[in-house]
């Protein structure tokens, strides 16, 4: 609820009260253009705000807040174009002191205008879709308040919020990240997730502000039968004790509840700033955000009342029906110009969430196990030439995970060319491990002979474990110090079977080997290496190009200078 001094609480509680709107048009160039209650046509101004949608409570919702009007034009009051300009409103209210209370009502972005004669129809969106800006920066990383901060600077929104304010929110101080590959489009978008780990919903308040605000808890307002008109109550309560969240490496749904799990359940689907970290990690964010949504305790309602312009989305009230209170919020609130306030609330049915979405939160994990019985193949090509020696070469490594416990199959064609230089008798012996661990029973080896030659193999990977992670190299060495080589794509290799997750891209690690022939002499030890590596940050060097054009004659003698 908007701050009001107490004497504007009573004066709006009173059965007559007097009040005027206002507003003032700014154009792009700044000039203001104010306008009063005389200039609005009759029954044509409305402000609407909501923070949820039709069905179900919202968290982490990016709804933008609209505005209506028609305005009389009356010489001298000529309106100018309005592309670009704002329009804000104004409620005023006399209170006992025969003064009037002035709060604002919002700040709004003018995107639609409708000429008639006399009349300018005017039609508004607060700062939020400003946010509709598609989002240049692929990975982020930073606590809540540098992340709000950024996004407010790169869509020119004003950010109204302090970090101390930041920081008391659930998740307040934990370093969030956004990895490259994300659907993250627009920096709405982005808003919507940050808020959604912030256990909030956005909003622009009255001062064209960005703020994260939660629904509240405790009534500002208590509206009996004789504050109300037109009322539709449901005979359930909402409340929230589970959340949901898709974990993507997995494509499993985690499930979180309190002890007492008897309500809905609030699905936050897949959470790009939730996805990277320790599982940990992921509980803790979710239990933070269940925290809060599980004091949510409401009965849906949709009601017209005697306005009150202090009332804002979020807001918690209590009702009087069939001689009983009752506890609700305002997910969605249309203000009037002259007219009934109208106020929403929405919510899921308890029991139809026991019949229903106890199943419901499982179904993306349902079509992870379908996903798993596709056929995932991770491939290997070689960048460079491998020459070969009789010391040990890697020249096959590849990771790949199983989401169950499943069997794969290893495949590789390998091209060998041996120079005219080469021993006869040369043969080439392969080496397979998993994690470090050799395989020593199964061994290929095939004799080489002089010119190109091709290795055909197969290794069957058998008993791999759920949810883990595995690295399988190859390493191939000579029995003969012999001229071999492996041509650059020589190497063809690819992991394949039902149950592993899907490839990822790379995850930054560099490895870098070296191999030398080892040399005995009598009398001599190698006590230690040792060896240095140097990485530097290749810069782009600019190229531009000029040229110089001389005085030349065009069409009808007309002379060009460049």
């Amino acid at each position: 609820m908007y701050p009001v001094s107490e004497m504007f609480q009573v004066a709006i509680d009173d059965n007559a009260r007097e009040y005027y709107w206002s507003g003032i048009i700014t154009s792009k160039f700044g000039k203001p253009y104010p306008f009063h209650s005389n200039d609005i046509v009759q029954g044509t101004g409305y402000i609407q705000q909501a923070n949820s949608g039709d069905l179900e409570l919202g968290i982490g919702s990016v709804y933008a807040a609209e505005c209506g009007v028609s305005l009389y034009v009356k010489p001298p009051n000529f309106i100018p174009p309005l592309h670009q300009a704002t329009i804000e409103f104004f409620f005023h209210l006399k209170v006992a002191t025969g003064q009037y209370e002035t709060i604002p009502m919002g700040q709004f972005d003018i995107s639609e205008v409708n000429r008639r004669q006399r009349v300018v129809e005017i039609k508004g969106f607060d700062a939020m879709i400003r946010f509709d800006k598609r989002m240049t920066i692929k990975d982020t990383f930073g606590e809540p308040f540098d992340l709000l901060h950024t996004i407010c600077e790169k869509c020119q929104v004003p950010f109204g919020m302090t970090k101390e304010e930041v920081e008391r929110l659930p998740n307040g101080k934990r370093l969030l990240s956004l990895y490259a590959e994300n659907d993250v489009e627009t920096y709405r978008d982005y808003l919507h997730y940050l808020t959604q780990c912030l256990a909030g919903f956005a909003t622009i308040n009255r001062q064209g502000k960005l703020v994260i605000k939660h629904n509240g808890t405790q009534s500002v307002a208590r509206l009996d039968s004789s504050k109300r008109f037109d009322t539709s109550v449901s005979d359930y309560r909402t409340h929230y004790t589970g959340v949901s969240s898709t974990n993507l490496k997995t494509k499993f749904s985690e499930y979180y509840s309190i002890e007492k799990d008897v309500g809905s359940t609030l699905n936050l689907g897949i959470n790009p700033l939730m996805q990277l970290g320790l599982k940990e990690q992921r509980r803790i964010m979710c239990e933070a955000i269940l925290s809060v949504v599980s004091q949510y305790e409401f009965v849906p309602i949709d009601t017209t009342i005697i306005g009150n312009p202090a009332y804002e989305v979020g807001d918690a009230f209590e009702f009087h029906f069939e001689n009983k209170w009752y506890h609700s919020l305002m997910t969605e609130v249309y203000y009037p110009i002259h007219g009934r306030m109208r106020i929403r609330c929405v919510g899921k049915n308890p029991l139809y969430s026991s019949a229903k979405s106890k199943h419901d939160k499982n179904i993306i994990g349902l079509l992870s196990q379908i996903e798993a019985e596709k056929i995932m193949v991770y491939s290997f090509y070689n960048a460079s030439e491998y020459p070969l020696s009789v010391a040990r070469i890697p020249i096959i490594d590849i990771d790949f995970a199983s989401v169950r416990e499943t069997d794969a199959q290893f495949h590789a064609t390998i091209l060998l060319n041996a120079e005219e230089s080469f021993i006869p008798g040369t043969h080439i012996q392969l080496t397979y491990s998993i994690d470090g661990i050799e395989e020593t029973k199964h061994v290929p080896m095939m004799t080489l002979q002089p010119g190109a030659n091709v290795l055909t193999v197969y290794y069957p990977l058998s008993g791999l474990i759920e949810n883990r992670v595995y690295r399988f190299k190859v390493v191939a060495e000579l029995n003969k110090t012999s001229s071999v080589n492996i041509p650059a794509d020589g190497i063809v290799a690819s992991i394949s079977g039902q149950g592993l997750a899907a490839e990822k891209g790379w995850d930054g690690r560099i490895e870098l080997s070296d191999t030398f022939i080892r040399k005995r002499k009598k009398g001599e030890y190698l006590l230690s290496i040792r060896d240095q590596v140097m990485i530097d940050a290749v810069e782009k060097e600019e190229t531009t190009a000029s040229e110089t054009f001389e005085r030349m004659n065009t069409f009808n003698n007309n002379n060009l200078r460049g």
